[in-house]
Formats: structure tokens, sequence, C-alpha cells
């Protein structure tokens, strides 16, 4: 009765009788004038078994959307720190750390530009202009905030994955952001400390650390 009474067959019949014009009422009599198609009643518990099923099909489903939309963002965020830490893959001695790779990829991206054609202009510039002139480029195609200022606004140091998420990069942005992260570096505004082997956190330097 619920699943006929919520059916567009029912609210069309009330839709034809009710009156008022504000706010509209079906009259007790018209009520009694709605047309039920009736099954019999085996009939009937048969068609409600078969609805409450799917609509049970239908809430198990939704949850294992749920559950696995919050196990990517996990996994995502999984990822993205064992990358930092250097743990993705098998680790030989023999590895460098990523301060040592920064630069060897900065190098390679270099030789890279220079093989090709590059339009002739005036070189030059402070590196603060370059460190702007870089993250108003990255700006112009991302939303994300600069390095600097997120971990200036940070009451706490900041490991890389929490820098990376709170500057607003996403997953494929990952080059750019340790391209940032090593022009800032390398220009002392920001340091890395690195209490053990393993962990590393971001800071800003300050004018009062200088």
């Amino acid at each position: 009765m619920v699943h006929v009474l919520n059916s567009s067959f029912v609210f069309n019949q009330a839709t034809n009788i009710a009156t008022g014009t504000a706010q509209k009422t079906v009259p007790l009599a018209g009520l009694r004038r709605f047309a039920i198609p009736l099954a019999p009643l085996a009939e009937q518990q048969q068609i409600v078994a078969e609805v409450e099923r799917r609509l049970s099909v239908i809430a198990e489903l939704e949850a294992t959307v749920d559950a696995n939309l919050k196990r990517a963002d996990r996994l995502q965020q999984t990822i993205l720190t064992r990358a930092f830490e250097g743990k993705l893959v098998p680790q030989r001695l023999t590895d460098e750390s990523a301060g040592v790779l920064l630069p060897w990829l900065s190098e390679a991206r270099a030789l890279k530009d220079d093989s090709q054609p590059r339009r002739r202009g005036k070189s030059g510039g402070s590196t603060m202009s370059k460190i702007q002139g870089e993250h108003k480029s990255l700006k112009g195609q991302k939303d994300t905030k600069s390095l600097y200022e997120v971990l200036s606004e940070s009451s706490k140091h900041l490991t890389p994955d929490q820098l990376f998420a709170k500057a607003g990069f996403q997953p494929e942005w990952i080059e750019d952001f340790y391209e940032e992260l090593r022009t800032e570096v390398q220009a002392g505004r920001i340091f890395q400390e690195r209490p053990n082997n393993t962990a590393v956190y971001l800071k800003a330097v300050t004018n009062a650390d200088r």
C-alpha cells in the first residue's frame, strides 16, 4: 500500500481532485473515490518483497561506492606519503636522497629545454623574481598557493606530502611541486630538517632566521 500511495498513479488522481490555490488539499470525499489497484494478497507480498530487495541492493551499492571513494582518497595520500619518504619502491644503498636528486632533475630539465628553440629576450632578475614568475605561470594553469606562503602561514613544520596537499597540488602536478620546492630551497626561503634518516620536515625561513 505504501508503494501504491507513493506511485504516480495515485498522485495524478490526487492532483485532479485537489482544491485550493495557495496550498492545495485533497478533501476526504475525494480520497474515498481513489481507485486503488489491488492484486491478490500473495502477489502483493511478492511485489513488496521484490521492491524491498531491489531497494536494499541499491543501498548496498551506494555504500560500496562511498567506501571505495574513501579508500581511493586514503590510497592516494598513502602513495604520496610513501613516495616522499622513498618507500614507494625498494631502495638500494646507492640511491641518492631527495636533496641530491632534485638538482639533478633540474639539470636534466634544463638540458631538455636547451635542446629546444627559444625566443630571444633579456635575461636577469633576482632569484625572488624568478620564484614569483614561476609560481605565477603555474597559477595561470592551476589553482595552487605558493609553497613559501603556505609554510609561512603554518604554525608548525610540514612534511612534503602535507605541504603538497595544503598548497592545492594534484598528483599529476608533482613535478611542478618539486620544481617550485627546489627553487625555494636553493633560494634559502625554505629549509629542510631531517631528524632521522627518513622523515623530512619543511619550514619557511623568515628574516629572523637569517
